[in-house]
């Protein structure tokens, strides 16, 4: 560093180095504040919309196959192609229904046992507050 050359290259190196430990910190920071709003937007609006996409896609796939199965003993009996077809629709419709019924019925009773969990732990925050408020009155 005895040179005013090496001491200015040093010096821009240490603002350097100061510079990225603060957009460090202050990425990390807006990280830390992102990271719970993100996780409840895919709690509340991703996880159920795959959830239902997956479970009706496979509900109506299942249909599908079986209608495909039927449609060739069908055909075997000579029976019109049309109201294979409709039949292989409706079977299709009332699967992906009933798919988007069974994830309802899961996640109201997801709903249901986290409001249950939410209940108790503010019925036991409840119960401690008046015990503290008890103390302080008493003495």
């Amino acid at each position: 560093l005895g040179d005013s050359k090496s001491r200015k290259r040093y010096d821009r190196e240490l603002q350097y180095r100061e510079w990225a430990e603060y957009a460090s910190k202050y990425a990390n920071e807006k990280m830390e504040e992102a990271v719970p709003a993100v996780a409840k937007i895919m709690d509340d609006l991703a996880v159920p919309f795959l959830r239902r996409t997956a479970a009706t896609t496979y509900a109506v796939s299942q249909a599908v196959s079986q209608i495909g199965k039927s449609s060739a003993k069908k055909s075997e009996e000579k029976e019109s192609g049309r109201k294979s077809l409709t039949d292989a629709f409706m079977n299709a419709i009332r699967a992906g229904r009933n798919a988007g019924l069974a994830i309802d019925s899961l996640e109201l009773k997801e709903k249901s046992k986290q409001l249950s969990e939410r209940a108790q732990s503010d019925e036991k925050r409840a119960k401690e507050l008046q015990e503290e408020l008890q103390n302080v009155t008493n003495k």
